[in-house]
């Protein structure tokens, strides 16, 4: 896998209603966009693949009044998560996104920014020619009610909650979760 930053991140703030295009957005507002190759092993391991019939991933930073970040964690796994959901090619990033935190949070979110696009190219092991191409795109969000309250159960292996710092070790995290998570925590 490979992962190779183009642009820096910006610190414009602008609120998101629809994101059909990530990467002409990501070109016209100067957004860091990634790029990375996703290798699998066989034709079965990319068609059994959570990303295999998708265009791309909405994932949530949330920030809450108290500047705190909203995580999935899995206390047993020692694993931790932003909220995301695959985008379906008939879907909209931000109405994924969006929805994805109000099922597991309970709560409305603000889309206010975008942080990162990643291009991820899925190939076959021994194929030089990518199978299908998504977009992960990360977004900065804040709550849009200050008086929300948060369902810290979202199902029965993953605890949601708010953090001012990483609850699992960085060392069980993915290298793209982790950098994900940190550009909400620094």
């Amino acid at each position: 896998m490979s992962d190779t930053t183009q642009a820096d991140t910006t610190d414009a703030h602008t609120t998101y209603e629809s994101v059909t295009d990530p990467e002409a957005i990501a070109n016209s507002e100067g957004i860091e966009i990634r790029q990375r190759t996703y290798t699998h092993e066989d034709r079965d391991h990319y068609q059994n693949h959570c990303e295999a019939n998708a265009i791309g991933r909405a994932i949530v930073g949330v920030r809450n009044t108290a500047d705190r970040l909203l995580l999935l964690v899995t206390p047993e796994a020692d694993y931790a998560i932003l909220p995301n959901e695959t985008v379906a090619p008939d879907e909209d990033w931000v109405t994924v996104g969006k929805h994805r935190v109000e099922e597991q949070a309970g709560m409305d979110v603000t889309l206010d920014s975008i942080a990162r696009v990643r291009r991820i190219d899925h190939v076959i092991d021994g194929e030089s020619t990518p199978r299908s191409t998504v977009q992960h795109v990360v977004f900065g969000a804040s709550v849009s009610s200050s008086d929300a309250t948060l369902d810290t159960l979202c199902d029965e292996d993953w605890e949601i909650g708010w953090y001012d710092e990483l609850p699992v070790e960085t060392d069980n995290l993915g290298s793209y979760t982790r950098n994900d998570i940190q550009l909400f925590l620094e």
